[in-house]
């Protein structure tokens, strides 16, 4: 779209919506030998930041005797009602001017009316400033404590399953963590009693649970629980710890990246949850990954392979729609790979979720970070593509502290400077 056709598109947007005014009386004096003065006052009386406010202004001019033409009391009007693009208007105008006097320029009044305008909003935000609260946070103890030499427990996230893939070929991979729908399905079971034999099983609950979803869940979770080894649950919001609080006392729970841990006095709370294990933001630098996991009292997980989520959706963009209708093509079913491309040709993997109509878009490149810069021994592995020979040759370069460098890679914030 021209630049042109984009700002009348702009524009349209807005002219038309609702674009109240605070409105204000004028007075201005243009007097023989005297400066020039402008009162402007708030009449808006609903409006009670502004009620009952006024301001006046004073110029470093003088009017001076007209030669031809004098000014008159239209000629100050036009100038003083120019507030497109202001929040203010003016609804009365009272002008005190002698006969027969000129203004060497007439931006002498702009200048004074912007003034006036600027000053009457300072005013305001003088009388209603607020005094943000003050919170004493807990403090956190730092213990500056170094990473054991022992091996690294390596979680993987599959966020695509296939019954047709022989997952025993899997090798180096400590933990499991399984979307909550394959659970759900019967076809593949063998696969989850595969993976159970492999490493530890965990139930990856859902970004987004809708009401009809969670009350599905809730009926599935006990057979679920009953016919898989499950060790816990991964968190995506806190709404899953009181929701799944009955769960706790049995079961590991981790809380996914999606809990946006910033800072010791979340890793602090969460842990009073009853949070077990917590994956750091994906958003931090080397530096604050390695201060919060040697000051925390329990373990933390770094992501440090895979393709990051950028936006969960609550809508399926195969299907154009935010729910299932049966008229759809189910385009979801198939074994194929979609995703959206940029201006700039890359491409960001789309997966779509039918159970929900939710659909989760991933970064175009791969964050493959060097595990022996981190100060954690526990490894996240997400991946979603990737076939069993890769899945393989991606974990034992983790281990080794190796990785892959290249247009299709990136360290993401890990060597940010802040």
């Amino acid at each position: 779209m021209a630049s042109k056709e984009l700002t009348t598109s702009a524009e349209a947007s807005y002219k038309t919506c609702e674009n109240r005014k605070t409105q204000l009386a004028c007075e201005v004096w243009i007097q023989k030998d005297q400066l020039v003065r402008l009162s402007v006052q708030a009449l808006n009386s609903d409006q009670t930041f502004y009620k009952g406010l006024s301001i006046s202004v004073t110029s470093d001019f003088k009017p001076v005797d007209a030669i031809n033409v004098p000014l008159t009391e239209e000629r100050v009007k036009q100038q003083i009602l120019k507030t497109a693009n202001t929040p203010f208007e003016f609804i009365s105008i009272q002008i005190h001017l002698d006969p027969g006097l000129y203004l060497p320029k007439i931006s002498i009044l702009n200048e004074l009316r912007r003034t006036a305008l600027t000053n009457l909003e300072a005013q305001v935000c003088a009388v209603h400033q607020r005094v943000a609260p003050k919170y004493d946070l807990p403090k956190v103890a730092k213990k500056n404590t170094k990473k054991e030499a022992t091996d690294k427990h390596i979680s993987a996230l599959l966020y695509l399953l296939n019954p047709e893939v022989d997952y025993a070929k899997l090798e180096g991979i400590n933990a499991f963590y399984i979307p909550l729908k394959y659970y759900a399905n019967k076809k593949f079971e063998k696969v989850l009693q595969t993976l159970a034999e492999k490493g530890k099983l965990y139930i990856l609950l859902p970004t987004i649970i809708k009401s009809n979803y969670k009350n599905l869940l809730l009926n599935q979770l006990d057979r679920i629980i009953q016919t898989f080894p499950i060790q816990g649950f991964v968190l995506s919001n806190l709404s899953n710890i009181e929701c799944f609080k009955e769960y706790a006392k049995k079961y590991e729970f981790i809380t996914n990246y999606t809990f946006n841990v910033f800072n010791h006095q979340t890793i602090e709370q969460l842990k009073n949850l009853g949070i077990k294990k917590i994956t750091l933001s994906p958003e931090l630098s080397k530096e604050h990954l390695n201060e919060l996991t040697e000051n925390a009292d329990i373990p933390t997980e770094v992501m440090a392979y895979g393709r990051l989520p950028l936006m969960n959706a609550n809508y399926c963009v195969l299907g154009k729609t935010n729910r299932c209708y049966p008229t759809c093509q189910m385009r979801c079913q198939e074994n194929k790979q979609y995703f959206l491309e940029d201006r700039m040709h890359l491409k960001f993997p789309v997966l779509p979720d039918n159970m929900q109509t939710v659909t989760t878009i991933f970064n175009s490149k791969i964050t493959f970070l060097d595990s022996n810069q981190l100060s954690t021994n526990h490894i996240r592995m997400d991946f979603l593509e990737e076939s069993i020979d890769e899945i393989n040759e991606a974990v034992a370069l983790m281990r080794q502290g190796k990785r892959k460098s290249g247009d299709n890679y990136t360290n993401g914030n890990f060597a940010r400077e802040v």
